[in-house]
């Protein structure tokens, strides 16, 4: 028995001391693999960033058929699209311009990227996109990771205005300003005076029933009538 004590004994303290050691050694590389996954971090926000600079001047034109056969002539049709919707684009003022994709269907039309050397010219073109001829329009060129948020958003949107709240999408973010002005109008229109309805019981054809509003009274201009309806009954002469 004395044996097997010792023995036990021996046996943790070997164990001890392998995990302590091991405990040593280990250390280290999770403090290095700490380090590198917020360095991986940093590096996939920087990838990102990047990746949306580069997409920020570009648009994508959708429904263009393809009846090009070189660049030049890509060209030539896109700045025919442009002048139609009141943009006149200089050749310099266009980095890169081409179709997406490899053509392998001839009934799909690939669209067209384009990208511009400034960000105001983008927008311009944004600002016009309802002048574009008919089946063909354009979009921005977001990565995949916007396009699913969007996606949701577009989801959530479709759901506010079914609710009748003016809402839209700025910033891959979700604005929800509630009922839209007009129809905050014809409330307060219905509610007006104007709109006051007789009642449907009423003996009298003039009886006319407000707006519940239109019944609350005010407390201190009711006292302030009435002192100044007595003090006139005051000052009036007495008829004999």
């Amino acid at each position: 028995m004395e044996l097997e004590k010792q023995t036990t004994t021996i046996t943790q303290n070997i164990t001890d001391t392998l995990m302590r050691t091991i405990d040593d050694k280990i250390q280290p590389l999770l403090e290095e693999n700490k380090h590198l996954k917020s360095e991986v971090q940093t590096l996939n926000r920087k990838v990102k960033y990047l990746e949306e600079m580069n997409k920020k001047n570009n648009i994508i034109l959708h429904g263009v058929k393809e009846t090009e056969n070189n660049y030049a002539k890509l060209f030539n049709i896109i700045t025919d699209i442009l002048q139609k919707m009141n943009v006149k684009i200089e050749k310099y003022e266009i980095n890169k311009y081409y179709r997406l994709g490899k053509k392998q269907d001839e009934s799909k039309i690939r669209p067209i990227l384009i990208s511009f050397t400034s960000y105001q010219r983008k927008a311009e073109i944004m600002k016009n996109k309802a002048k574009m001829p008919p089946k063909i329009f354009l979009t921005e060129d977001f990565s995949k990771e916007k396009l699913e948020l969007r996606k949701n958003l577009q989801q959530q949107l479709k759901e506010e205005r079914e609710k009748g709240n003016e809402a839209y999408i700025k910033n891959n973010k979700l604005i929800v300003r509630g009922k839209p002005e007009a129809e905050k109008r014809k409330r307060e229109i219905s509610m007006s005076p104007r709109n006051i309805q007789k009642q449907p019981n009423s003996t009298e054809g003039n009886n006319l029933i407000a707006p519940s509003k239109m019944h609350k009274t005010d407390a201190f201009a009711y006292m302030r009538a009435r002192s100044f309806s007595l003090a006139e009954k005051q000052t009036q002469p007495h008829k004999a």
